[in-house]
């Protein structure tokens, strides 16, 4: 039996491989189940959008429904695990408005950019999408989504189509050997972080509901202005009350005189994959907060690098964003293209869609002018379908 994700100690790895035993597909009653915390957390693909937290947030964010479903063996010990979210799907008339993501969703994880299955070895995994498969399958109307990084090898029957392309730096053990490719490349970014020292800009974390505040209204302009729904002040005020206190998030804040001018919100779990995702960013479009964003970075990149996480996650580009791309790029960093699959096929390639979901039909010059306040509840109300 080939062994995808091996946790537990060598004498059960190498006993699972020679006498796997039967597993049956269950479903766990919530993410409080103590099994499932000691599965996510001793994974070693594990990302921090598994973690119980990362539910419970999406949960406040718009009261949905979690699933979470496992491969058991016959003691009960688990051999898999695969959290599902209910999405509601637009209301009739609207559905083609976000295309596959517009109608009704058994995801794992919706607004997530990855999570998907997390298992023992290959058997566990397809136990797991089975179960997936038959659940959405006994539900008319539900499309099974799988987000995540690593290619699922027991996917049927699901359709894979090809997503974003998302940008991952590598980290050092050490924080002094951190190096954004060449001399020159990496010099052209120290060089852009002292002129936003010396711009007057000071890094630090956020200490305060206040100082969260403060960047969200950055963060809801700079959507608007590149025209992309901002995501509600519920999601930021629930990541900020359920991941902080356990130290699985970071909002770094570039202050001038006191003024939040820019903000680059991250989340990361240090167990498992070891990766830091950097999940949102605002920023003031002014020439003399130009290198806020480089500094942010800078900080947060050696930060995490200090606490001992192995990656840093850029995120995804859009199709066509060649700004975006360069931007995350320049910092060293590996670009890999994502995965998704869908139960039933999608009408069209999920590639073909919208590069900015949601925002079709939406006339540009109206969105950019549109009072910024509207635009957060026109955005919050697509939001809670999608």
């Amino acid at each position: 039996m080939e062994i995808v994700a091996p946790i537990t100690t060598a004498s059960r790895q190498a006993l699972a491989a020679l006498h796997p035993e039967p597993l049956r597909a269950a479903e766990i009653a919530s993410s409080s189940d103590p099994r499932y915390r000691r599965f996510v957390t001793a994974h070693p693909q594990a990302v921090v959008f598994h973690y119980p937290e990362w539910l419970q947030v999406l949960e406040r964010e718009y009261r949905g429904r979690s699933l979470i479903l496992a491969s058991e063996d016959g003691s009960g010990e688990l051999a898999g695990v695969l959290p599902l979210f209910y999405t509601r799907g637009m209301p009739a008339g609207l559905a083609a408005f976000g295309g596959p993501m517009g109608g009704r969703r058994l995801s794992s994880l919706p607004r997530t950019p990855v999570a998907g299955p997390l298992a023992l070895h290959s058997s566990a995994t397809a136990v797991l999408l089975q179960a997936a498969v038959d659940r959405a399958s006994s539900e008319p109307g539900t499309r099974l989504e799988i987000k995540t990084v690593h290619p699922l090898q027991s996917a049927s029957p699901l359709t894979v189509w090809p997503w974003r392309v998302f940008y991952t730096l590598e980290l050092p053990p050490r924080p002094a050997e951190i190096r954004f490719g060449n001399s020159n490349k990496h010099s052209q970014i120290k060089r852009g972080v002292d002129k936003a020292i010396r711009q007057g800009l000071r890094p630090a974390p956020a200490e305060s509901e206040a100082d969260l505040a403060a960047w969200y209204a950055v963060y809801a302009r700079t959507m608007q202005r590149n025209q992309v729904m901002m995501r509600s002040w519920r999601l930021f005020k629930a990541i900020w009350d359920v991941l902080r206190p356990r130290d699985l998030m970071r909002l770094w804040l570039a202050k001038r005189n006191g003024k939040v001018v820019a903000g680059v919100l991250v989340v990361g779990a240090r167990e498992g994959a070891g990766t830091a995702f950097f999940a949102f960013g605002g920023w003031i479009e002014e020439p003399e907060y130009a290198h806020a964003n480089d500094l942010l970075h800078w900080e947060a990149i050696h930060e995490a690098c200090r606490l001992g996480y192995r990656s840093y996650d850029f995120g995804e580009v859009p199709e066509g964003d060649a700004g975006l791309a360069q931007f995350k790029g320049k910092w060293n960093t590996r670009a890999s293209r994502l995965e998704r699959y869908y139960f039933p096929q999608p009408p069209l390639p999920v590639a073909a869609e919208p590069s900015r979901p949601g925002f079709r039909g939406l006339a540009k010059a109206a969105w950019e002018r549109m009072p910024n306040l509207a635009a957060r509840r026109l955005s919050d109300w697509l939001y809670g379908y999608l």
